[in-house]
């Protein structure tokens, strides 16, 4: 059933940036509830929500099929009620992604109201693991906040923070002296720690640790 509403979509689920220019462009035609424009964006929110939120749910302590089914409904009817006032319309995906982290913690805060007092709602490990949905958010977010650094620091830092590598292959393969690449990872770091899209992502711990020692030179 899911797959065949992703289909009607004009493109994929996982193009932010796409779902991104249907926004505006239904936005800048006036943000009438009708049309194909409309028609996309609600399409759209409604896959990414259900594949995002069944994610996340299935590491969930959770009452049954209830919970994931109030949790699509709640996280669905935030994004269509403010749908026509959203900041920043390029960055629309952004949005309906910190909405569904959001309803997870609510989700969690009302099981913690619910369950034994020594009844743990979920396993530590659990606590911080995004679903899938929520890692490509994050990437796409990292992306765009490395996107006005120089050349040379985004190369570091998709290195390392994309692609997970330590600091001496990072040097090997860029050529550069190990303390440049620890320098470029640093600064392209602080940049993403102030990145006001990706400190929506924080509760999960998705960000990179913090670099130890005296700051950079810039």
């Amino acid at each position: 059933m899911l797959d065949d509403l992703a289909r009607r979509l004009p493109f994929p689920v996982d193009d932010y940036v796409a779902a991104g220019r249907a926004y505006t462009a239904w936005r800048e035609a006036g943000a009438v509830r009708d049309g194909a424009d409309y028609e996309a964006v609600s399409l759209w929110t409604y896959v990414y929500i259900q594949r995002h939120l069944a994610g996340r749910f299935a590491r969930e302590r959770t009452s049954g099929p209830a919970d994931l089914d109030d949790a699509i409904t709640r996280a669905f009817g935030s994004v269509m009620e403010r749908l026509a006032s959203i900041d920043d319309p390029p960055r629309f995906a952004h949005y309906v992604s910190v909405v569904c982290k959001n309803t997870v913690i609510g989700h969690r805060g009302r099981r913690r109201e619910t369950v034994e007092a020594d009844d743990r709602v979920l396993p530590p490990d659990e606590e911080v693991t995004p679903s899938p949905y929520a890692a490509e958010a994050v990437r796409a977010d990292i992306e765009a906040a490395l996107s006005d650094l120089p050349a040379s620091v985004r190369e570091v830092a998709r290195l390392r923070y994309l692609d997970g590598l330590d600091y001496e292959t990072i040097a090997e393969r860029t050529g550069r002296p190990i303390a440049s690449v620890r320098t470029y990872a640093a600064r392209a770091c602080a940049r993403l720690r102030a990145d006001p899209h990706l400190r929506a992502h924080h509760f999960d711990d998705v960000l990179p640790p913090m670099p130890t020692g005296p700051p950079p030179d810039e």
